[in-house]
């Protein structure tokens, strides 16, 4: 709910109601939907909102071009910016529990569950796709950089945290090989990793 008190959701489109329930708008608004969407938007407190999510399309396998978007209360559904995210190939998961073998590797991130996170000053938005972070700007739009983590298999399903620093802090889902990451905030690498052992949700 933004501090206009519009209530957002989405689905296979972002929709926007009016507290009694009423449609303001909808998007995308054609025939094309988002598909394998599973993650939420953020607000700010300017009221703007920010959605990652796949490429619309009618291919129900979805997309591997990966969006950021954001819309501000007087752009009536229209984002104000859209940005291709970097996607690097997956890397395979490492070994399951049961003693499986690898999944998951071999192309682009089709799936977003990874929601994104807001720098301390709202000037920036950190966004997981695949096993790639993302830093980019709120007001443009731009990437400022992307890192994919040394030694990062399987893929980021966790949302990210920021401390005060404008640090980063997300795990991966990789069965045995799930790791947490501090990154560092201008994107230069890690501050350190530990492996959990376990897939990070």
């Amino acid at each position: 709910i933004s501090v206009d008190d519009v209530i957002y959701t989405v689905g296979s489109r972002l929709f926007a109601f009016k507290p009694d329930g009423s449609l303001l708008w909808k998007f995308p608004t054609g025939a094309e939907i988002f598909s394998n969407l599973r993650t939420a938007p953020i607000i700010d407190q300017s009221g703007a909102l920010y959605l990652v999510a796949p490429q619309p399309t009618n291919n129900p396998f979805g997309s591997d071009n990966i969006i950021a978007y954001k819309f501000t209360p007087d752009s009536n559904g229209k984002p104000v910016w859209a940005t291709t995210l970097d996607n690097q190939v997956l890397d395979n998961e490492g070994p399951s529990n049961s003693g499986g073998g690898n999944y998951g590797g071999g192309q682009p991130e089709r799936w977003m569950y990874s929601s994104p996170a807001f720098s301390q000053a709202e000037a920036s938005l950190y966004i997981a796709v695949g096993n790639t972070i993302n830093r980019v700007n709120t007001a443009s739009g731009e990437i400022l950089w992307s890192l994919k983590p040394e030694g990062a298999t399987g893929s980021f399903k966790a949302s990210p945290v920021v401390d005060d620093q404008d640090n980063l802090f997300i795990g991966t889902k990789s069965n045995t090989e799930g790791t947490l990451f501090a990154i560092r905030a201008d994107g230069t690498g890690l501050l350190w990793k530990e492996v959990i052992g376990a897939d990070l949700y």
